[in-house]
């Protein structure tokens, strides 16, 4: 799915089945991975490059919803669908406070 994701996005993926699962198991945040509040993604340095086993890191969903649109300019479709995202994934208050200081 996260490979699915990532093609959708036009971001290269460049881990194995293995490295992943390897990633996500040495986080210790196997149970809790996902999207929505109180959950952990992986992410990419500087939401930059290929998601590739020296480019990812494991870090809380609402921080990387944050690093994703911190000093960006985005066109006011891209933030609603932003916020409709983080609507659906029951995001915290402090996300939705970030985006809309945007």
């Amino acid at each position: 799915m996260h490979k699915c994701v990532a093609k959708q996005r036009n971001v290269e993926f460049m881990l194995s089945f293995d490295e992943w699962l390897d990633i996500w198991i040495n986080s210790g945040y196997w149970e809790d991975r996902g999207a929505g509040k109180g959950k952990y993604v992986m992410s990419r340095y500087n939401d930059v490059g290929p998601y590739a086993v020296n480019n990812v890191f494991i870090q809380p969903f609402e921080k990387n919803v944050i690093d994703a649109v911190k000093g960006k300019k985005k066109s006011a479709e891209h933030i609603e669908n932003w916020r409709t995202s983080f609507r659906r994934n029951q995001l915290s208050k402090v996300a939705i406070t970030k985006l809309k200081e945007i």
